[in-house]
């Protein structure tokens, strides 16, 4: 726990570093994007923590994240097939007839229909005035067809009436929600498409109706899967490869390193043969399912903010030391209550920030120097107060309002006209309007939560997560004892996966589009480091779900430090992975080697 507690001493350090050296940091869509962020990394830290754990490695997570992320799409994707579309075998003009192989089920006596060699390349709209139907399809149409061809397509067309913005009515078509549809003019050239975004009783609205359409053709939208379907399959192609990463670990004895530096290669090589070059996403046709991340549950401002993380922490703290000590005693607690007692410490205080930044009124200093100074005011402010001080009182020039912008407002302050007015010593601007930033805390968020809650009981609560830890710290001493060890490591590596699996349908539902070629690149490297930072030993047999998190959070302050403070250069995220490894691999070797001597000293003195 002193470890995990130095830890949350070098996350607080950095984030007030980090605040002081950028103003942009503790913006409210920085905060946002960063605690979204700090969710999705923390889902894959804690699963490769289970495998960190046992004594193994997981190298394999970005190419599974990789694999799921890009599979998923493929897996929802859309397609607009044409509705009652058939090939023509011949057109003659001769006869006003258009010749269709086979039967042409949707078109009938009294259609209409749109003739074309191409989207693009129509040659009009025709009546359908009779039809022989059998081997071949014969449609005898008004007016004639003016060139005879033995190639091109014909589709049902629909008259649209009454359009007005972006609805129309239509008696002859039951368009869906989603559908998409094909508009054409008189002539039946095609002017454009839009979809459908509702319809019902004959009344049609699209996203956008173009000014010639006169006809439309409906492509129906079909899923290649459904939702259910499509993600129940990711989630068992991901427990799969847990299942294969730890039968080869358990079963043939093979190093966990060789195992998942395969699986990292391997599966990234089989997304890039799925996918090839293309970039896939969702597109807007799952707005639905990517809230499953983007969802904003609430919002808080600032002070807020440090309210909720201050009394969490200050009654989490302080009940976990009362209900020990009236367990316990104070006496057998003692040892015990370092911890709890510096949270309940930073959460009284950070309760008392909160206080601190709802009463803050920020003031910018004017230099009393040249005729006129100009000020930039934050972006946001929407009143200001104009003040001089004489006398070591502060008095009010002038009372401001201004429109609210997202950019700073320059103000210009007549500092030699002031000093004119009076004996005044200096001059300030009194920010008296700012509304306050929203920090929005999205649905993703609780799913990591969920994830912690229910690792962390399944690690300390449980009799396997004592295995995994049995496992990490000996494994022969554990298969000894009758333990199972192939199934354990078996299961560590199953969770492993089916978080990242997890994470990779997380990620794309976040950021809506991926490439084989880079999706999840070096993911396994932040969530190891982040793992081993948080107290996960690699070399097996200690580690701490608070700890993952803590590390997690670090990890992500850091890059983000990285992106923020202008003086250091964004090209070194990868070094600062690489020193955060070393730093948690040294630290873990000095614990190991202080707790040896003291548990050498303590054997001399029985």
């Amino acid at each position: 726990m002193k470890k995990t507690l130095g830890i949350f001493g070098l996350l607080v350090f950095v984030i007030l570093f980090t605040a002081t050296q950028s103003d942009a940091f503790l913006g409210g869509e920085n905060l946002t994007n960063l605690i979204r962020r700090t969710a999705l990394f923390g889902i894959l830290s804690v699963g490769v923590a289970f495998v960190i754990i046992t004594g193994g490695i997981d190298l394999s997570i970005g190419s599974v994240v990789c694999l799921i992320g890009c599979g998923l799409p493929l897996c929802l994707e859309v397609r607009y097939p044409a509705e009652f579309q058939y090939d023509v075998t011949q057109v003659n003009a001769a006869q006003a007839s258009i010749t269709v192989p086979g039967r042409t089920p949707g078109i009938r006596k009294g259609s209409a229909i749109r003739l074309h060699k191409g989207e693009n390349n129509s040659t009009g709209i025709y009546e359908v005035t009779a039809f022989k139907a059998g081997n071949k399809t014969v449609l005898t149409v008004t007016p004639a067809p003016k060139a005879d061809s033995t190639k091109g397509q014909v589709v049902l067309v629909h008259p649209l009436t009454d359009a007005k913005a972006n609805q129309f009515a239509s008696k002859s078509a039951n368009p869906a929600s989603r559908d998409l549809l094909k508009f054409s003019d008189a002539d039946g050239v095609l002017r454009g498409e839009s979809k459908v975004v509702t319809a019902a009783d004959g009344s049609v609205e699209v996203k956008e109706l173009p000014n010639e359409a006169r006809w439309f053709s409906i492509n129906r939208r079909s899923p290649r899967m459904s939702v259910p379907l499509a993600l129940g399959l990711v989630v068992v192609v991901s427990l799969c490869l847990g299942l294969a990463h730890g039968l080869l670990v358990s079963q043939l004895r093979l190093q966990p390193f060789v195992v998942t530096l395969c699986g990292l290669l391997l599966y990234r090589g089989i997304t890039r043969g799925l996918v090839g070059s293309d970039t896939v996403g969702l597109g807007d046709e799952y707005e639905a399912l990517r809230q499953i991340v983007t969802f904003r549950v609430f919002s808080l401002t600032h002070a807020e903010l440090l309210w909720a993380i201050g009394g969490g922490l200050f009654a989490t703290s302080a009940g976990w030391l009362g209900y020990t000590t009236l367990r316990k005693g104070w006496e057998k607690a003692k040892p015990q209550a370092l911890v709890p007692g510096v949270g309940a410490a930073f959460g009284l205080a950070t309760l008392i920030g909160g206080i601190f930044v709802q009463n803050h009124q920020p003031t910018l200093p004017v230099p009393m120097e040249g005729d006129i100074q100009q000020v930039e005011v934050p972006s946001r402010v929407t009143s200001i107060n104009l003040e001089a001080q004489s006398d070591g009182s502060w008095s009010v020039l002038e009372k401001m309002t201004l429109e609210e912008s997202n950019r700073p407002t320059p103000i210009d302050v007549p500092v030699a006209k002031i000093q004119k007015m009076g004996a005044y010593t200096a001059v300030r601007i009194l920010v008296t309007g700012q509304p306050p930033e929203k920090i929005y805390i999205q649905s993703v968020a609780f799913i990591f939560l969920a994830v912690v809650l229910v690792a962390a009981i399944f690690l300390n609560q449980t009799i396997y997560g004592r295995y995994l830890l049995a496992l990490g710290n000996n494994e022969q001493a554990a298969k000894f004892s009758g333990i199972n060890t192939s199934r354990m490591i078996v299961l560590a590596y199953v969770i492993c996966t089916m978080l990242a699996g997890l994470g990779g349908m997380l990620f794309i539902l976040d950021v809506n589009s991926a490439q084989a070629s880079d999706f999840g690149n070096f993911y396994e490297l932040w969530a190891i480091a982040a793992a081993v930072l948080g107290g996960c030993s690699l070399r097996g047999g200690t580690g701490s779900i608070l700890g993952i998190v803590i590390g997690v959070a670090l990890m992500r302050v850091l890059e983000n430090m990285i992106i923020q403070v202008d003086w250091i250069s964004d090209h070194i995220r990868y070094a600062v992975v690489g020193a955060v490894i070393l730093a948690g691999v040294i630290a873990d070797e000095v614990f190991k080697r202080q707790a040896a001597k003291r548990a050498a000293a303590k054997q001399a003195e029985e």
